[in-house]
């Protein structure tokens, strides 16, 4: 058996939680990391959860193709803060096909506003008024610490793509972010004490 044969071997099909965080130029010595994820993928159906943090692997858009859109609707949390490879069309395939998505970690990454701004949901019918509107998120927990290309804009977009599910942001080391961002969060913290930013500081 090859290496990468001999690890699938081990791989559990009912996993529902992959974390290859850390993953280095080291161990790639031991398989074909590229082509042992799409064996992984095609192999554990059950995923929900994700965990590419710092893993020294460059993040295609054949790898989200192949690899994460077949089941995107599965995915409850990912995280790929620190891979600086992520791109933002990769991050906007992801906002729109991962419609369960609850808790999505970006810090670090070297993304910009059209990551988020590219985002169009479809739109559903409201019950209350008629009118049609998108459907928000369930987006709970962002983290886009230390994304310091993203702008004011980005706050915008999120408040408008995740509405009242938003419940922790994390905007630490944002550095071109502005005081304005605070209106378009206010309307979130009405009635809940549990939504906070934490430790970052707005440009006047």
């Amino acid at each position: 058996f090859s290496p990468e044969w001999a690890f699938l071997l081990l791989v559990n099909s009912e996993i529902t939680e992959l974390s290859l965080s850390n993953l280095t130029l080291a161990d790639k010595t031991l398989v074909q990391l590229s082509s042992l994820l799409y064996k992984i993928f095609a192999r554990c159906q059950n995923i929900t959860k994700l965990n590419f943090e710092s893993m020294d692997m460059e993040m295609t858009s054949g790898f989200f193709t192949q690899c994460l859109l077949p089941r995107a609707e599965q995915y409850t949390s990912i995280s790929l803060s620190t891979c600086l490879t992520v791109q933002n069309d990769n991050v906007t395939m992801l906002l729109k096909n991962c419609s369960n998505l609850e808790s999505l970690n970006l810090s670090c990454c070297n993304i910009s506003d059209e990551a988020f701004c590219n985002v169009h949901l479809p739109k559903v019918q409201c019950c209350d008024c008629g009118n049609r509107r998108h459907k928000p998120l369930k987006l709970s927990v962002l983290n886009i610490a230390g994304c310091v290309k993203l702008t004011t804009k980005t706050i915008r977009r999120v408040v408008e793509l995740c509405g009242p599910s938003l419940r922790c942001l994390y905007l630490n080391q944002c550095t071109n972010i502005y005081t304005t961002a605070l209106w378009y969060l206010c309307g979130l913290f009405k009635g809940k004490e549990d939504i906070f930013c934490e430790n970052f500081s707005l440009k006047v």
